[in-house]
C-alpha cells in the first residue's frame, strides 16, 4: 500500500475500515502471543522511548540486542549460581567491564552473535543449560545407538539358534 492509500484508509470518514482493523487487530491479539506481547510492549512509553533512541539502524540494533542479551544473562546465571537477584548497577558495572576490555569484548560480541544465529550455541559458559542439553542429547543419541547395537546382536543370535533348532529337527 503506497503513502496516499494508507493515508486514505486512516482519515476514511465513515471509520468502516478502521473498525474493521480495529476487530481484526483485536482477535490477532488475543489468539497470538506475540502480537499480544509485542502490542503490550510497545504501548509502554519506556519502551518506545528506548526503542526510537537505540534501534535506529541495523548496528545500533545489534549493537542492543548484544548488551540486552548479556544483561539478561547475567541475570540469569547469577540467580543461578547465588539464588539471589542480581542488581541493576552490579550488571551494568559487569558489562561496562566487560565491553571496555577489547578481548572480552571481541569474545562476548562473537559469541553472543553465533548464539543468536543458532540459540544451540551457548555463550561461553554463561549458558550452562545448552551445554546440558547438549551433553543429554549426545548421551541419549548414544544410549539409542547402544540400545540398537544390542537389538541387531539378538536379531543375528535369534536367527542363529533358529538355524541351530531347524538342524536338530
Amino acid at each position: 500500500m503506497n503513502e496516499e492509500g494508507l493515508n486514505l484508509v486512516l482519515k476514511n470518514e465513515n471509520r468502516e475500515i478502521m473498525n474493521n482493523m480495529e476487530n481484526v487487530g483485536m482477535r490477532l491479539v488475543e489468539n497470538n502471543n506475540f502480537f499480544k506481547d509485542l502490542s503490550e510492549l510497545m504501548s509502554d512509553e519506556k519502551v518506545t522511548t528506548f526503542f526510537d533512541k537505540y534501534f535506529k539502524n541495523m548496528g545500533d540494533i545489534k549493537s542492543t540486542v548484544i548488551y540486552m542479551k548479556l544483561f539478561r544473562l547475567f541475570q540469569k546465571r547469577y540467580k543461578d549460581v547465588s539464588n539471589e537477584k542480581l542488581s541493576k548497577y552490579v550488571n551494568i558495572y559487569l558489562l561496562h567491564q566487560a565491553m571496555t576490555d577489547s578481548n572480552i569484548r571481541r569474545t562476548l560480541i562473537r559469541e553472543t552473535m553465533n548464539h543468536l544465529e543458532n540459540n544451540n550455541l551457548p555463550i561461553l559458559n554463561l549458558t550452562p543449560e545448552i551445554v546440558k542439553k547438549r551433553k543429554k542429547k549426545e548421551k541419549l543419541k548414544r544410549d539409542i545407538e547402544r540400545f540398537l547395537d544390542k537389538e541387531k546382536n539378538n536379531e543375528k543370535s535369534n536367527k542363529k539358534i533358529g538355524k541351530i533348532s531347524e538342524k536338530d529337527s
